[in-house]
C-alpha cells in the first residue's frame, strides 16, 4: 500500500474536499515519502493532475474555489487487443479483496502495480483485471455493482471533448485596460509564461496573479479585446496561433510525448492516461541546443492519439521515443 493509496481511500471516505484539505492530506502523507520534487506546490499539482487523468477524481473549481471530489468505482475497458480493464474512481482498504473475490469467480486474474515515475509512490496502484473474454469484465463488474463499458473510456472521452475551435469560438472578448497586477505572457516558442519584455505582440495569452486572493487568472489578447480563458486551451491556442506543433508520436510504440508545460486539458489527459491506466512517464529530451521536459502517456492507439491532437489544433509530430533511458527523442 503507498502513500497514493491512502490519498485516495482519504478522498473516497471524504467525497467532496476543499483545496485547503487536499493540501493538508497530501503533505502529510508526502512528508512519509522519499519523493525529490521542485517544490511542494508542483508536487501537488502533478499527483492532483495523475489523480484526475486516472479517473479517481474530479478537480471542480468554480471562481477559484477549488474542490477534490471522488469519482465513481468504474472498471475501464483499455483499449488493447487482450480484454483487460483497470479500477478507477472511488477506491477503499477493502476494494483489491472484493475485486480479487469477484475476478476469481470468474476465471480472471487481478493485479496491483505500483506506478512508474516521478512522484508515483503518492499515486494509487494501477489495479488490473485480465479476462480471457469480453462478457467476464461485463458480468464481474455487474456483481461488483460498478459500471462498464465494452467501448474503452479512451476513446469516448476523446470523442466528447470540446474542440479549440469550440472554446475559441465561445470566448466573452471585451474591450478594457489590462489589469495592473503582476503578469506573464505565454511563450510558444518556449513553452513557458515568462516576464513582460518591453514589446509585447497584440495577440497573447497572459497569467496574472490576482494579489487579493493570491491566486493565478489567465486571459487571452488580441488587440484591444481580451476574454478570460482556461490555461490549458490558452496555452493551444497560442501555439496554433503561432504556429508551433507540440505533439510527438512513436508510431512504432505507440507513445504521445507532451511537453510538460503545455499539459493536455482534462478530458484529453484523462483520454491518454486511460489508454494504459498509468500516469505519464517524465522524458528529458534535446531539441537543437536546449533540453526540454516531457511527459509520455503508454499505449495510445494512433486513431486516439490522431483525435486528441487534432481537438487541440496540432498535428502529430513522428519521432521515436525511449522512455527507457528517459533521454532520447529523434
Amino acid at each position: 500500500m503507498t502513500s497514493g493509496d491512502l490519498l485516495l481511500y482519504v478522498v473516497s471516505a471524504k467525497r467532496d474536499m476543499s483545496w485547503a484539505v487536499f493540501k493538508r492530506t497530501f503533505d502529510i502523507l508526502a512528508a512519509k515519502e522519499i519523493a525529490e520534487y521542485e517544490s511542494a506546490a508542483i508536487a501537488r499539482s502533478v499527483v492532483l493532475r495523475s489523480l484526475d487523468g486516472l479517473g479517481h477524481c474530479e478537480v471542480l473549481n468554480h471562481d477559484s474555489n477549488l474542490r477534490v471530489v471522488a469519482a465513481p468505482s468504474v472498471l475501464v475497458r483499455l483499449p488493447l487487443k487482450n480484454n483487460v480493464a483497470v479500477l478507477a474512481g472511488a477506491r477503499s482498504p477493502e476494494s483489491l479483496e472484493k475485486v480479487s473475490r469477484v475476478a476469481s469467480e470468474f476465471g480472471m486474474r487481478v493485479e496491483s502495480t505500483a506506478q512508474y515515475g516521478e512522484l508515483s509512490q503518492l499515486v494509487p496502484e494501477r489495479v488490473s483485471i485480465f479476462a480471457d473474454g469480453e462478457s467476464s469484465l461485463a458480468e464481474s463488474a455487474t456483481k461488483l455493482c460498478v459500471p462498464y463499458s465494452e467501448i474503452p473510456a479512451a476513446w469516448t472521452l476523446s470523442q466528447i471533448s470540446a474542440t479549440l475551435n469550440d472554446i475559441v469560438g465561445n470566448l466573452n472578448w471585451a474591450e478594457a485596460p489590462e489589469l495592473n497586477w503582476p503578469r506573464t505572457d505565454f511563450d510558444p516558442e518556449y513553452n513557458s509564461f515568462k516576464e513582460v519584455g518591453d514589446s509585447r505582440p497584440s495577440f497573447r495569452v497572459t497569467r496574472y496573479l490576482d494579489p487579493t486572493r493570491n491566486i493565478f487568472r489567465y486571459y487571452v489578447w488580441d488587440g484591444a479585446l481580451h476574454a478570460p480563458i482556461d490555461p490549458d486551451w490558452g496555452r493551444y491556442m497560442a501555439l496554433q496561433r503561432a504556429g508551433f506543433g507540440v505533439l510527438y508520436f512513436d508510431y512504432r510504440l505507440n507513445l504521445l510525448a507532451i511537453p510538460r508545460t503545455v499539459p493536455l486539458p482534462r478530458l484529453l489527459a484523462r483520454s491518454a492516461s486511460l489508454c494504459s491506466g498509468s500516469i505519464a512517464h517524465p522524458l528529458r529530451s534535446r531539441l537543437g541546443k536546449r533540453y526540454l521536459d516531457f511527459v509520455v502517456y503508454e499505449l495510445v492507439p494512433q486513431v486516439v492519439a490522431e483525435v486528441v491532437a487534432a481537438k487541440v489544433g496540432q498535428e502529430l509530430i513522428d519521432c521515436h521515443l525511449n522512455i527507457g533511458s528517459g533521454v532520447q527523442l529523434d
